[in-house]
């Protein structure tokens, strides 16, 4: 098995899930549990997860099909689905987002499928990310660039800033935890909180010009992953994560915070761990990894 860690999501019970070419994986405690190929699973890698209102599970597989977690804890496809790549909850909107690479999106309730758009309603292809924001609007990243709605919207609509034109697919979008988000990008951080934005970039002070995972946690801090991993308090300084911090390696392709506040990081080398200002390898966890 080979491929880094390059997807990490906090499972809202305890513990994270990672993904890579050498598949899904659940992490409890400090133990790593092969996911797929196992309670239902199909043998490959999650291209995303996410977790409905009660709690349950949900597997976005590509062409393996759509996955959620039944009262036994085993995964049932949802027929229906045709080759999702991301799914992500939509409280206000009442269900689950689900995207196809090809300019596709699915909102699923407990009846089953409610609503979809499609690219003549503004969906884009190549997706990477989406999210509900604390107005109910719903944005879908893609390498082509942002576009979102709003509740009461039939149609998505550009979201154009320069930061969004320069691509890539190895971004994310994160709740700011006041109803905000934040966008990854390769030309920066960007702050999306009602009408206003915030473009961040290396001359405000950030350590690299491109950010491919951002995340806030709990405390407020503000994280992102590039060649490196960086931690800004407040509106200070941002501080370098490093290997003299014990991270295996400065390669980070992923970055998570658990119910329990503790942060996770997915690098090419496996799945570290951090507590206590101090970060471990996960062991075992190299075998998600290269």
């Amino acid at each position: 098995p080979s491929g880094p860690d390059s997807h990490l999501w906090a499972d809202p019970r305890g513990g994270v899930w990672t993904s890579s070419f050498a598949g899904l994986f659940r992490v409890t405690g400090l133990e790593v549990h092969p996911a797929s190929g196992a309670n239902g699973l199909p043998k490959g890698p999650a291209f995303s997860l996410a977790w409905d209102q009660h709690d349950r599970t949900w597997v976005a597989m590509g062409i393996s099909g759509l996955f959620r977690e039944s009262t036994s804890g085993r995964f049932e496809r949802i027929e229906g689905s045709a080759q999702p790549y991301v799914v992500a909850r939509v409280p206000q909107h009442g269900g689950m987002l689900v995207l196809r690479q090809e300019g596709h999106a699915e909102l699923w309730k407990e009846a089953g499928l409610a609503a979809t758009w499609d690219a003549r309603d503004g969906v884009p292809s190549a997706v990477v990310a989406a999210i509900e924001d604390g107005q109910g609007r719903i944005w879908i990243l893609s390498s082509n660039g942002l576009c979102w709605k709003g509740l009461g919207d039939t149609a998505f609509r550009p979201f154009l800033h320069p930061a969004l034109a320069a691509g890539g697919d190895s971004r994310n979008l994160a709740a700011d935890g006041a109803g905000g988000l934040w966008v990854a990008t390769v030309r920066g951080l960007l702050h999306i909180r009602g009408t206003t934005w915030t473009h961040v970039t290396d001359r405000e002070g950030m350590p690299t010009k491109a950010a491919a995972q951002v995340l806030v946690d709990r405390e407020g801090s503000l994280w992102y992953a590039s060649n490196g991993l960086f931690r800004q308090l407040g509106l200070g300084a941002w501080h370098n994560q490093t290997t003299r911090e014990g991270l295996p390696t400065e390669i980070v392709w992923a970055v998570s915070r658990d119910t329990a506040g503790r942060l996770w990081a997915g690098t090419n080398m496996g799945l570290a761990l951090m507590e206590g200002g101090t970060w471990r390898l996960v062991p075992g966890s190299e075998k998600t990894a290269i």
